[in-house]
């Protein structure tokens, strides 16, 4: 029976579907006229600021080419430390994975045997997570550039940030590189408990993959 179940998970990672230009996921937020405010206003409310611990569940769609991978998650982030840990799931419960992630690499401790044929699909994911939680982010030394409705962090070493809205809030951060081209959106903030934050992230990478995650639970640890 545990074989059947390896089986019944990588038949379901290895779905080759058609991917036409799918309809975005989530309701972009609609900028409005921002007053001026410091550097130090503009990032008050940025969850992923150092000094935090959180637990995030999850439910996700990695897109790979021509593949649909349909992902159950459950992410440990220190915003300090800048690490994250990922234990991934199918949607029948069949553990897929168990990574590691800091700003510089990662650690895989667990892969479902029959996915060894995959070895691409851990590191993609590890590099999803790490853009999506631990880096960049915006810094009160990145350089501002203000209109209206938004206001754009620039960081030449690190990529850009988008803050739209009252309360301001991460939109959208671009890294535009020699090595790396991706951009995250930030969609539909939510107060959950004492955590202001996303519940729809999406990950668009132009190597040729994309990341959504639909939030389910952010809760912070003491």
């Amino acid at each position: 029976m545990k074989m059947r179940g390896y089986q019944y998970a990588v038949v379901m990672l290895t779905i080759v579907l058609c991917c036409g230009c799918a309809k975005y996921p989530f309701v972009r937020h609609a900028p409005q006229v921002m007053p001026e405010l410091s550097m130090t206003q503009l990032l008050d409310n940025w969850w992923l600021a150092p000094g935090h611990r959180y637990l995030c569940r999850h439910s996700g769609l990695l897109e790979v080419f021509m593949r649909k991978v349909a992902l159950e998650g459950v992410v440990k982030l220190d915003t300090t430390e800048k690490t994250a840990r990922l234990v991934a799931m199918d949607t029948m419960g069949v553990k897929l994975f168990d990574l590691s992630v800091d700003r510089s690499g990662h650690q895989l401790n667990y892969l479902l045997p029959l996915l060894e044929e995959h070895p691409q699909l851990p590191k993609v994911v590890a590099k999803s997570i790490r853009a999506i939680f631990l880096d960049p982010n915006p810094s009160i030394q990145d350089r501002m550039v203000k209109g209206d409705r938004r206001v754009q962090l620039i960081a030449s070493d690190r990529g850009s940030f988008d803050l739209i809205g009252m309360p301001v809030r991460v939109h959208r951060k671009r890294v535009n590189s020699a090595d790396e081209s991706w951009q995250v959106e930030y969609n539909q903030y939510q107060q959950q408990g004492a955590v202001w934050a996303p519940t729809g992230i999406v990950l668009k990478d132009d190597s040729g993959f994309r990341l959504t995650l639909w939030i389910q639970e952010i809760r912070e640890l003491q």
